[in-house]
């Protein structure tokens, strides 16, 4: 194993965020794993996720720190006597955590190190490229890099709304759904980034709405109301299901307590779908 991987979201005060967080970095581990796992307890995928791979066991299965207490195996050491340690996937927030993004990042090449990694890929779960990933991550980066020296190379892979396959797993969740439909998604006080998600928007045929930044959802599902549609779809460019989202799709809007009966649906946020967790 010479190359770890972390995974950095922008981090959330809502504990959903980290559950789901952690689930997605054990699914990340079980496709990376060669032989895939097709079986594996939640509390062992847990272990490798948050500390690495497990204690090596002894022949008769009980655990060699349990067997042997007094002896310690160096991590690397351990790794080949007892096979292959299964890839180390880590996870860091940009936000809502007592260390900086600089020192995650630092503190996970270290123990990566330890254990013969020489380099680890950050993938940024961020869905446009605002503030966090054209300012932020870069500094964040650069200040843990300096921190590990020649160690451990870093190397950050484009962020998550980047990726290639983005348009086609949205065309397919909306291969169902009632239109017209509006995209909503952050927003940033990058204007760049907000003009990639409406250039999305226009390749998938839909409007785009933001939820920081005008236009917001409720003035587009409205326009789209006056031109006379009465069944609407929303999409949330939303990783995870805390907390806009939830805010997202329970906010009550002025056309719901008058006469006129207008259906509107809100499709789940990725962490749900599972068409993107494979």
């Amino acid at each position: 194993m010479t190359t770890a991987y972390l995974l950095v979201s922008h981090g959330s005060s809502d504990s959903r965020h980290r559950k789901a967080l952690m689930r997605l970095a054990q699914l990340v581990r079980q496709q990376l794993e060669n032989p895939p796992i097709h079986q594996q307890s939640s509390s062992a995928a847990a272990v490798s996720v948050e500390t690495g791979p497990p204690e090596p066991p002894t022949l008769d299965g009980i655990p060699y720190r349990k067997r042997f207490p007094h002896t310690r195996l160096a991590p690397v050491e351990a790794a080949h006597k007892f096979g292959p340690a299964p890839p180390l996937v880590g996870v860091a927030m940009l936000e809502t955590t007592a260390l900086s993004l600089a020192e995650q990042i630092a503190t996970f090449g270290h123990r990566a190190a330890a254990l013969g990694v020489t380099q680890v890929v950050i993938a940024p779960l961020f869905l446009l490229p605002g503030v966090h990933v054209m300012e932020d991550l870069p500094r964040e980066i650069a200040t843990a890099q300096q921190h590990l020296g020649s160690t451990v190379q870093l190397h950050c892979t484009v962020h998550l709304g980047g990726y290639d396959g983005l348009q086609t797993f949205l065309a397919q969740r909306l291969s169902t759904a009632a239109t017209p439909a509006v995209l909503v998604a952050h927003g940033s006080r990058q204007t760049a980034g907000n003009r990639h998600i409406e250039k999305l928007a226009a390749r998938l045929g839909v409007t785009a709405a933001f939820w920081a930044v005008a236009p917001n959802l409720e003035t587009r599902l409205m326009e789209l109301i006056q031109q006379g549609h009465q069944q609407l779809t929303v999409l949330p460019l939303f990783l995870f299901r805390a907390p806009s989202p939830t805010r997202l799709c329970v906010k009550p809007m002025p056309w719901q307590s008058g006469s006129r009966a207008c259906g509107c649906g809100c499709c789940p946020p990725w962490a749900v779908a599972r068409s993107w967790r494979q």
